[in-house]
């Protein structure tokens, strides 16, 4: 599922279909190829926390849980950190 979208992405990327300019660029498109694979299932989820972590992750697929008395995470079965490295870009 994630490698298709990946897939998927790296080619609009390389035909300059689309040009991402931050990490929630990236996020989002993978969000969208990933939501359509699954049927809207209510399985994917951006910048949340899983099970036994504080911190957040980029994209995560799992169960929602919530405990008695504590935040929801989320139980993963796949974990995705996003990062944009843009090359021959002047940073101003």
């Amino acid at each position: 599922m994630i490698d298709n979208a990946i897939r998927e992405i790296c080619l609009a990327a390389n035909n300059s279909n689309y040009e991402f300019l931050l990490e929630a660029d990236l996020c989002g498109w993978l969000f969208h190829k990933m939501i359509t694979q699954l049927n809207n299932d209510n399985k994917l989820h951006l910048d949340t926390r899983v099970n036994g972590s504080n911190d957040k992750y980029d994209v995560v697929v799992g169960e929602i849980q919530y405990p008695d008395n504590e935040r929801a995470y989320v139980n993963p079965n796949i974990i995705a950190e996003v990062k944009i490295f843009q090359i021959g870009r002047a940073h101003v």
